[in-house]
């Protein structure tokens, strides 16, 4: 009993100090790229704006391309506000879940993806450059106060990075 006792006191301690220190863990993540395509604005616009066409450029299409590749994965409007994709994968990388795009005009696409705890809110911004059309992508997490989430959150930027990157 006494080492039972132990025990439990033992995990209580691990607890309250995750809970200490994740008060001091920022609440959020944001992301922010950009870059300059030489393309013409309305190519890149429906890029991005039709679901179907992710699997062009999106960096889970290099890690497993077959979700792209299923039909029923795909809301019946692909295309602008209310288009929905989802998708489940044994790949870790990609898991499961759902995107969905929120706003869209010429200016600025929002769409937000769900894959089972906060959301994950997503900006895309379109600029006419000189060079062509700047294309920046803003991405924001909010983990609020859960102390797990926020301790997620250090390891996911790593990760997101890279697929920013790809």
């Amino acid at each position: 009993m006494n080492l039972l006792k132990r025990l439990l006191w033992v995990i209580g301690i691990f607890i309250l100090i995750v809970v200490i220190i994740s008060l001091f863990l920022p609440s959020n993540l944001q992301m922010k790229k950009s870059i300059v395509i030489d393309a013409d604005e309305d190519q890149i616009f429906n890029q991005i704006n039709d679901l179907k066409n992710w699997k062009n450029w999106s960096a889970w299409s290099l890690k497993d391309e077959s979700i792209f590749l299923d039909e029923n994965n795909y809301s019946k409007n692909t295309i602008g506000e209310g288009a929905i994709f989802t998708w489940m994968t044994n790949n870790e990388e990609v898991g499961e879940g759902e995107l969905k795009i929120l706003k869209s005009n010429q200016e600025k696409i929002e769409t937000e993806i769900n894959i089972g705890f906060s959301p994950i809110n997503s900006q895309w911004l379109f600029n006419i450059a000189n060079e062509g059309v700047e294309v920046e992508w803003i991405t924001n997490i909010d983990f609020g106060f859960n102390p797990f989430s926020k301790f997620y959150g250090l390891f996911m930027g790593e990760s997101m990075e890279k697929d920013y990157d790809l």
